[in-house]
């Protein structure tokens, strides 16, 4: 198995087709089958060290903007013992999940 097949993308901050009207009825029918507002956009279901799992919240660059439904979604899964970050770029993205997976785990992934 790979990488890969442990992480999942969140569909958070997806572009919607349809009028306001409609795209504000697709997003409260989501929210009431539990989309969570600020959820990052991708979760690593591997422990490693002291970790439960990874999420990351990517950008496209540095001055992207960070909201602070996303910033709370972060500190609330890392205080449940969840690593958690905000990254910009794919070079820090891939730096934040090189870092995360060498916590290692007697498992072995």
């Amino acid at each position: 198995r790979t990488l890969a097949d442990f992480t999942i993308a969140s569909a958070n901050g997806m572009p919607l087709a349809g009028s306001p009207a409609q795209r504000g009825r697709f997003m409260n029918a989501m929210k009431s089958r539990g989309l969570q507002p600020g959820a990052s956009d991708l979760f690593i279901a591997v422990p490693r060290g002291p970790y439960a799992g990874a999420w990351l919240e990517l950008k496209l660059h540095s001055k992207s903007a960070i909201g602070d439904d996303q910033r709370e979604f972060i500190k609330r899964m890392e205080s449940v013992g969840y690593y958690g970050g905000i990254r910009a770029g794919v070079e820090a993205a891939m730096q934040f999940i090189k870092t995360y997976m060498a916590f290692g785990d007697p498992r072995r992934f």
